[in-house]
C-alpha cells in the first residue's frame, strides 16, 4: 500500500473515506422523520448514537477514534446537526449532506485546498486519467 506522505493527499484520502462510509452508513442505519414542538418535523434524520455505533461496529472499535470520525464528518459537512450545533453529540439528530433540505444544498461542498487556474486544474485532471 502506498504511504501517504503529503498532508493534502492524506486529507483528501480521509475525506473520501468519510464520504464513502457515509453513503454505506446511510443505507444501513434507520433514517426517519422526528417531530419537534407542536408542528415541526426534522426529516431524514438519525441519532448521533447510530452514526457512532455504526463506526464502532464497522470501522474501529476504538471509541475515541469513532468519536473523532463523527466530529470530522460534522466539520466537513458530510453530516449536519439539525440544530446547527458544531460539536458532535450522541443524543442529537443528524442529517447526511445528500439528504439536505434543498437540492442546491446537496450540491455544495467546501473547497478544501488552494484554488488554481483553470489550465492547471485541467492539466492535473488529465494526468490523473
Amino acid at each position: 500500500m502506498k504511504k501517504i506522505e503529503d498532508e493534502d493527499e492524506q486529507s483528501d484520502f480521509v475525506v473520501e473515506a468519510l464520504e464513502e462510509w457515509a453513503e454505506i452508513m446511510h443505507n444501513e442505519i434507520n433514517i426517519t422523520d422526528y417531530s419537534f414542538g407542536w408542528f415541526g418535523k426534522h426529516t431524514n434524520c438519525c441519532h448521533g448514537g447510530e452514526i457512532f455505533g455504526w463506526l464502532i461496529d464497522r470501522v474501529s472499535p476504538d471509541q475515541k477514534k469513532a468519536r473523532m470520525y463523527c466530529q470530522k464528518m460534522l466539520e466537513l459537512k458530510i453530516i449536519e446537526n439539525v440544530d446547527s450545533k458544531t460539536i458532535f453529540n450522541l443524543n442529537d439528530l443528524y442529517r447526511f449532506y445528500f439528504n439536505s433540505k434543498s437540492i442546491a444544498e446537496n450540491l455544495l461542498r467546501t473547497w478544501k485546498s488552494e484554488v488554481h487556474e483553470a489550465g492547471e486544474v485541467a492539466q492535473g485532471l488529465v494526468q490523473k486519467i
